[in-house]
């Protein structure tokens, strides 16, 4: 950890009088810069944290504290970052300072693309990056292939519901207006509206005509006896 010191003023460092925020404490440092790096969040991230301006920086946040907001929002979706930075000037015996909400906020953005663009990497290496990947792998009871392996009658279990659950994210469903998301997520689990609108008219009722399931006869009311 920085050790602490006076508040912003005039250093010898390219980053100089940074505030710096972390977990249980907050200080200002001054950092030398390579010459190497050319931007100061190169220099922030060696000393792992990262500014909230991608050029001039006066706030940076410990990556320890954004990872753990990270694993606190996946496990509860309700945590704000608001409800965070309440807890960071609790922890840091001040009052509740605003600005640190919109500083965490950039930050947290900034540390979610690195951690996306070290995920496809990582995934390139591997040669997990191709647009079936997930499909041929993801279950390899159902995909892989032995050699001789008897051919079975159904190959797959699918279970698929009425996507109700995803209707909850159009207000327009309860007759108010729609919000729309103009987000991209990042994760291959979701399909682009526009290759799903591809399929929109591609309906072959000539399958289902030619249905040949039966009912069975109806044998009268069932008898169910409880134990």
């Amino acid at each position: 950890m920085p050790s602490e010191v006076d508040p912003p003023g005039e250093g010898d460092g390219s980053i100089a009088g940074i505030e710096l925020v972390d977990m249980f404490s907050r200080c200002y440092e001054t950092f030398i810069t390579p010459a190497c790096n050319q931007y100061p969040n190169e220099t922030l991230i060696r000393h792992e944290y990262l500014g909230c301006s991608p050029l001039y920086p006066t706030i940076a946040i410990s990556l320890c504290t954004l990872a753990a907001f990270c694993q606190q929002h996946h496990m509860c979706p309700h945590f704000s970052i608001q409800a965070q930075v309440k807890s960071l000037c609790h922890l840091h015996e001040v009052p509740y300072w605003p600005s640190l909400t919109t500083a965490l906020s950039v930050a947290y953005d900034a540390y979610l693309e690195i951690l996306e663009h070290v995920d496809q990497e990582l995934k390139k290496a591997l040669q997990q990056d191709k647009p079936n990947w997930r499909l041929l792998n993801e279950c390899p009871a159902c995909f892989y292939k032995l050699q001789d392996e008897p051919v079975l009658d159904f190959e797959w279990l699918v279970a698929i519901d009425g996507n109700n659950s995803l209707k909850h994210w159009d207000s327009s469903t309860y007759g108010v207006m729609p919000h729309e998301d103009t987000r991209t997520a990042c994760l291959d689990l979701w399909i682009p509206t526009s290759d799903v609108d591809k399929y929109a008219n591609d309906l072959d009722l000539g399958d289902e005509l030619s249905d040949d399931w039966v009912d069975e006869p109806d044998t009268g009311p069932s008898i169910c006896y409880r134990l």
